[in-house]
């Protein structure tokens, strides 16, 4: 579960993790794939993330996704070794990442 402490006045739409899913083509590559959902994400939400892949446990590297990263990145770990960094957090709620989290794993594990 993702815990957010701080809450957002921003937040107007809530993630429709069923039209994502509809974005998703289990044929394509995984990272194709991550980086639609990312540019999707960025389009409707103003979320940016990157899927990094954790090495040692403390260093994330940069695997699928948004490029460029620049601020309130938070780092949300999806499985040993991999963690999705996100700018723009806030603009979901804690059921939302959930989901997202959901379907993130549901493409790491297809």
């Amino acid at each position: 579960m993702v815990k957010e402490t701080s809450t957002s006045k921003n937040r107007e739409k809530s993630l429709d993790v069923k039209k994502l899913k509809k974005e998703i083509n289990f044929e394509l590559p995984f990272r194709e794939n991550i980086d639609k959902l990312s540019k999707k994400l960025a389009a409707d939400y103003d979320i940016k993330f990157n899927l990094c892949q954790i090495k040692g446990g403390r260093r994330w590297s940069y695997t699928a996704g948004y490029e460029g990263l620049m601020v309130n990145k938070r780092k949300i770990k999806v499985n040993d070794k991999l963690g999705l960094v996100v700018e723009n957090y806030s603009q979901l709620n804690e059921n939302d990442w959930d989901q997202f989290i959901s379907l993130i794993k549901e493409l790491c594990y297809n």
